[in-house]
């Protein structure tokens, strides 16, 4: 979208660094020059009294501007202050100079090779996670070769992720990705060996540091049932095989009718070949009990093995986003408290949990973890274990 302001054109997008719209006291407008259709930066008044202003290369709007855009505004982020090469330089301080060394592939070249011969071992929603960790550091320092990448390189990369509103997990989790790449890039003999141990160095965020996401609770069952009265049958049936199977989404929307082994009467499975942990060579097997049985026989009478079981219209499968977004339309129009699809995985843990003779081992084996501290992120106890032990010995 494109407004008029003060007789320029400037357009109001999403920046791909921050992830959302740009603030002023933070970001950079992409503005475009009225007679040399080139895009340009204009930067905020610095000390001296001057507007440093930027004309970035390429045509407005063309990948080669968007580009050039997008680097001077990770060092903008980062440093506060115009990159090196704008025709403003700051008292008392020169452009830092970089060593490179022969024969060292570039960050780009570095990411090229894994993600041709690496990532594609990973589940999809790894993949997304990897791309956008390296974006960050690649819209830096992606013509840099390896050798010139450390700690400081990695803090600078870093504080983009700060500086798009992410939380300090997700933060330690994306700069752990990027250590992840250039680890396997030691092991290919694509980057030296002491690049690795200088990225480790760079400890991860405490408390305090970044912001905290509120942790993933389960839903409380009134509220699915009282979004159940206003979604259509094919949403209905997704969730109610979601919460009894305890299978993740992602799961479930991929599922086809030759998937299923309907080995005997009360229990079918669903034995993924790819999943989530399938680098670690652990194996996934989802099962359903006669409540999900009676909801799949219907689903799949008829259809051919290469059908997907469950579609939002005929031939049209549910994705992620769109069932998230028709619960998210849905609980807005009608007042019920918002909520993820992602929260019946944890409803189903807890309430095997709480059952009688429920424990965590069982919980662990219903939502197929192979660790105990993975399921203990997905339960919450009914009842206070220290207050009934109090009133037993205290």
């Amino acid at each position: 979208m494109t407004t008029r302001a003060r007789g320029r054109s400037v357009t109001r997008r999403r920046t791909r660094i921050s992830g959302r719209r740009p603030v002023k006291s933070r970001h950079l407008s992409y503005l475009r020059h009225g007679k040399s259709h080139r895009g340009y930066i204009q930067y905020p008044r610095q000390c001296d009294g001057r507007r440093p202003q930027e004309t970035l290369p390429g045509e407005y709007e063309s990948a080669e501007s968007r580009a050039a855009y997008e680097k001077s505004l990770a060092h903008f982020i980062v440093h506060g202050t115009p990159p090196p090469g704008v025709n403003w330089k700051p008292q008392n301080e020169q452009p830092a100079e970089i060593e490179t060394a022969t024969g060292c592939c570039t960050v780009d070249q570095l990411w090229a090779h894994f993600e041709r011969d690496r990532l594609p071992d990973y589940s999809y929603p790894e993949i997304c996670l990897f791309r956008s960790a390296m974006k960050r550091l690649r819209v830096r320092y992606g013509d840099r070769p390896v050798d010139t990448i450390g700690k400081r390189e990695l803090r600078e990369a870093r504080q983009l992720f700060l500086a798009a509103g992410n939380c300090r997990k997700t933060i330690n989790s994306q700069v752990y990705r990027i250590r992840v790449i250039f680890t396997w890039g030691q092991e290919e003999e694509l980057v030296p060996d002491e690049i690795p141990a200088k990225l480790l160095a760079l400890r991860p965020l405490k408390p305090g540091q970044a912001p905290e996401n509120d942790p993933v609770v389960a839903v409380p069952m009134d509220v699915v049932e009282a979004t159940k009265e206003h979604l259509p049958q094919e949403a209905i049936d997704l969730i109610d095989v979601l919460y009894r199977s305890g299978a993740r989404g992602g799961e479930l929307y991929r599922l086809r009718v030759g998937d299923i082994n309907q080995k005997s009467d009360d229990v079918w499975t669903y034995d993924m070949r790819q999943h989530k942990t399938t680098r670690f060579g652990h194996d996934r097997s989802v099962k359903f009990g006669p409540h999900c049985i009676e909801i799949l026989e219907r689903l799949v009478e008829g259809r051919k093995d290469a059908d997907t079981v469950f579609e939002r219209r005929p031939g049209k499968a549910w994705t992620r986003s769109m069932f998230c977004h028709l619960i998210a339309r849905v609980c807005k129009r009608h007042g019920i408290p918002h909520w993820h699809p992602h929260q019946l995985r944890h409803a189903a843990g807890t309430h095997v949990f709480n059952q009688p003779g429920g424990s965590v081992a069982a919980a662990q084996a219903f939502l197929g973890h192979h660790r105990a501290s993975t399921t203990e992120i997905y339960i919450r106890p009914e009842h206070d274990l220290a207050e009934e032990l109090a009133r037993k010995f205290g």
